[in-house]
């Protein structure tokens, strides 16, 4: 496929010109592709158009250094601040901080004189959900948590050269890319391979059943018995004394829920979190809840590890107001589940794709055009003594190959290179 390499970004354009200017750049590889007496002519008036960020040289020439307004951060840290109902500071009070998702071992701590906790030197993905329990003196059960707010992150501004992009240019690479896509499309079809979608009739399937609205139950057709709000009533010391002969089949033990087909507890999720030790399930009360959803047998393994014999669906009411005010307030805010115990929902590690190569052995299917516009890509190559060498499977077809090479050292020298090779 043709390619206009002024219409790329690159990391010479980003690192060096957009990223450093305010205003907007059309085709900013260009001033760095085929470096020349015009290109560099072009480039000064560009700067002094759109105008040079102000510089104190005093202090660059005399080598002063100036503390990162972003340190460098290895791992991360979730603290707060444990409060009575009368909003003193608890000192000396035990907190846990718990992730069944992921497999955390319980971690404990105790907050200091001024109620503040810390938990150091975490890992944990991205989307990752925690349940933070405040344990305060005989005179202080209900403790109240509020978390620090997160360490603040460099902004991120959206690439300003996208949406100005020239129009004519887009619509040529964007015909280019659906004729090779169709081209694969048809290769494939023609030899019975890929996953592709065919279009059938409309079906129309019409059924009615009693569902909890913001339940984390994402399989609704596997219920067995829905309890709502009304169903289960109120006046129970303890939310589960209400299900106990409410809910058909199974039996509560120790807060724990059984189910009359084994001896094994079932697995209880509250508001999408996992609680197999019934740490949460105990603690509800039966006015906060919304909804009860039950699966029973081993047809719900599809829940993971602990769902083979059961799984209890428990939807709060602060989950349905949360549902309701996602665009006011932030999704990963602390919420409260019963007092004493909050869920938070921390930002993590993102989790990075890997590009997808195809397994070529002595079966593939020589005789299958490979079409693909990229069929390599590696984001992290590593060099050695300044040497560093990939492996990658050609296309399967002849043609000229192009390769981008960029990168960056540990002194912040920039690199890159574009090459091409033939395939006869």
């Amino acid at each position: 496929m043709p390619v206009d390499e002024n219409l790329e970004n690159n990391i010479m354009a980003s690192l060096l010109l957009t990223s450093d200017i305010k205003g907007y750049v059309e085709q900013p590889a260009y001033y760095f592709n085929n470096v020349s007496e015009k290109t560099r002519a072009d480039l000064d008036a560009l700067m002094l158009t759109q105008g040079y960020r102000r510089f104190e040289w005093k202090s660059v020439l005399s080598g002063a250094t100036v503390a990162d307004k972003y340190p460098h951060q290895t791992a991360f840290n979730i603290s707060g601040t444990v409060f009575s109902k009368k909003g003193k500071p608890l000192a000396n009070c035990k907190v846990e901080l718990v992730d069944y998702e992921n497999a955390l071992n319980n971690v404990d701590a105790l907050t200091d004189e001024n109620g503040h906790f810390k938990f150091d030197e975490i890992v944990y993905p991205d989307s990752s959900s925690f349940f933070i329990y405040a344990r305060g003196d005989k005179f202080n059960k209900d403790a109240i948590i509020k978390m620090d707010p997160h360490q603040e992150e460099p902004s991120v501004a959206r690439y300003k050269n996208a949406a100005d992009f020239n129009i004519v240019n887009i619509a040529e690479n964007k015909t280019a890319y659906e004729k090779s896509s169709k081209q694969l499309f048809a290769e494939q079809m023609k030899f019975g391979l890929g996953n592709h979608a065919i279009k059938l009739k409309e079906v129309v399937i019409k059924d009615k059943f009693k569902t909890v609205k913001y339940s984390a139950n994402t399989h609704p057709d596997l219920t067995d018995q829905v309890l709502t709000g009304k169903d289960i009533g109120s006046g129970c010391r303890y939310f589960v004394d209400c299900l106990q002969g409410r809910v058909a089949g199974v039996s509560f033990k120790g807060g724990k829920p059984y189910s009359n087909r084994t001896d094994r507890p079932m697995l209880t999720i509250v508001d999408g979190i996992p609680d197999p030790e019934g740490m949460v399930l105990s603690r509800l009360n039966s006015n906060d809840v919304e909804g009860v959803e039950v699966i029973r047998g081993g047809k719900v393994s599809i829940y993971g590890f602990g769902s083979g014999n059961g799984v209890i669906f428990v939807t709060t009411r602060r989950t349905l107001t949360t549902g309701r005010e996602l665009t006011k307030a932030s999704a990963d805010a602390p919420q409260r589940i019963e007092k004493g115990v909050i869920r938070y929902k921390p930002k993590g590690v993102y989790t990075a794709r890997v590009f997808y190569s195809p397994l070529y052995d002595a079966n593939t299917n020589h005789t299958l055009a490979d079409l693909r516009t990229t069929i390599f890509w590696q984001p992290n190559v590593v060099t050695n003594d300044g040497k560093a060498s990939v492996e990658f499977a050609n296309a399967g077809s002849t043609g000229t190959y192009r390769v981008v090479v960029e990168g960056i050292s540990s002194e912040g020298s920039i690199g890159r290179q574009v090459f091409r090779y033939k395939v006869e």
